[in-house]
């Protein structure tokens, strides 16, 4: 029997903020009208040296070093997101190769959207 455990996790999300007051300089919208239709105040937007790779790589070594693993321990490499760099190479090829996984382990993406958080 296989079995499988989180043991640790992580996240990462770019340091600029813009806000919906930010947001209504550039567009014509205001926080009371963006709130009530959506619960959205900011949002996070990757400067030019940021990617879903580096966000990825820096989440998954966050839960690496909590868990106490290393990545040649790792069984798989999956990444959930439907903001991937590319269509190919998928996003978990990328992250397992900059975290230095072995290449014999699977690695894929889960692009199922809102559920792939799930």
């Amino acid at each position: 029997m296989i079995n499988a455990a989180i043991t640790g996790v992580g996240g990462y999300v770019p340091e600029y903020i813009l806000n919906n007051e930010e947001l209504s300089k550039m567009v014509d919208t205001s926080d009371e009208w963006i709130f009530p239709r959506t619960g959205i105040h900011d949002r996070y937007f990757c400067e030019k040296e940021e990617s879903a790779m580096t966000l990825a790589v820096r989440a998954a070594r966050e839960a690496l070093g909590r868990s106490g693993i290393e990545p040649s321990e790792l069984g798989a490499v999956v990444v959930a997101t439907m903001s991937a760099d590319f269509a190919t190479p998928s996003l978990a090829c990328l992250v397992a190769r900059e975290l230095g996984c072995p290449e014999t382990i699977p690695a894929l993406d889960l692009n199922a959207a809102c559920s792939g958080f799930v």
